[in-house]
């Protein structure tokens, strides 16, 4: 049986939404060292984390809540260096974070919000940045490969 890489549209042709991980990745691993932690909220799973930040992560697997991920954050050894919440859960990583965050960047589609990009508030930031996440989606493709390209096989 053979692989099936989705092109984002499902069998009835709905496109599936944008949010903003893989432009958040590609920003995050340009700005990180490979060892900083990343934690990410909810609504991703820890497969796709993978795939996309590649660095030490903390995620949950089928999260009941929008809070299943940000309640790991008090137990961590190593708190993270970054944290990708999803708008509306700002609250919950206030609540659960083990140190002070503030907002580093917002990943953008059709200049709204889909997911932004906290760091420990103890970090230097210049201003926050705005990242686009078509550009940001083809960036990451150029410096670390398509989906296509990162599994095939044989080719």
């Amino acid at each position: 049986m053979g692989c099936h890489l989705s092109s984002g549209a499902s069998r009835s042709g709905r496109q599936y939404p944008e949010t903003g991980l893989k432009a958040a990745a590609w920003w995050v691993r340009t700005h990180s060292a490979p060892t900083d932690v990343v934690f990410a909220d909810s609504a991703y799973e820890p497969y796709q984390l993978w795939y996309y930040v590649r660095r030490p992560f903390i995620g949950v697997t089928d999260a009941a809540t929008s809070a299943d991920a940000y309640l790991l954050l008090p137990e961590q050894p190593v708190p993270p260096q970054w944290y990708l919440v999803v708008p509306d859960n700002e609250h919950l990583l206030a609540t659960y974070a083990p140190e002070p965050t503030r907002l580093a960047a917002r990943v953008l589609v059709d200049q709204q919000p889909v997911l932004l990009v906290y760091q420990p508030a103890s970090q230097p930031i210049a201003a926050v940045v705005d990242i686009e996440s078509t550009a940001a989606n083809a960036a990451f493709d150029m410096e670390y490969g398509t989906l296509e390209e990162m599994f095939s096989l044989g080719r």
